[in-house]
């Protein structure tokens, strides 16, 4: 894995570990899913991303977007458009309404307290949504 990609990993790791996550909490690996994400995002009350951004507030800058901050990124639609493109197409394809769909992240390495930083970010997203 490439270390700027190295965070979504880590942060799963790191929940995935933890003995007792909040309600009813599942934690999957996306990964290179693409478009198949949109199963596990309908009839849902809130879906939580995990990502390297390169688009936070500089290195180690923990930062929470939501859907349509994140869809406003979208500018290609090929392999590489990522979250974002995914985000934008959420609307259009996923029946009923949307979750509350957030996106939590940084930029630069994953080091070990950006890890936690983040995994605590989830946490709080997880029990209480973007306030």
């Amino acid at each position: 894995m490439h270390e700027a990609d190295a965070l979504g990993g880590l942060v799963y790791d790191a929940l995935t570990s933890l003995p007792n996550l909040p309600g009813d909490t599942e934690v999957f690996d996306g990964g290179l899913k693409g478009l198949d994400l949109l199963g596990f995002v309908e009839n849902r009350s809130r879906v939580v991303f995990v990502d390297a951004l390169d688009f936070a507030d500089g290195p180690n800058a923990v930062r929470i977007m939501e859907r349509e901050e994140v869809a406003g990124f979208a500018v290609n639609f090929g392999h590489s458009a990522g979250l974002p493109y995914l985000f934008s197409v959420m609307p259009k394809v996923c029946s009923g309404p949307l979750p509350e769909i957030l996106l939590i992240g940084a930029a630069g390495p994953a080091t070990p307290p950006l890890v936690r930083q983040v995994v605590n970010g989830c946490l709080e997203l997880i029990e209480h949504g973007y306030v």
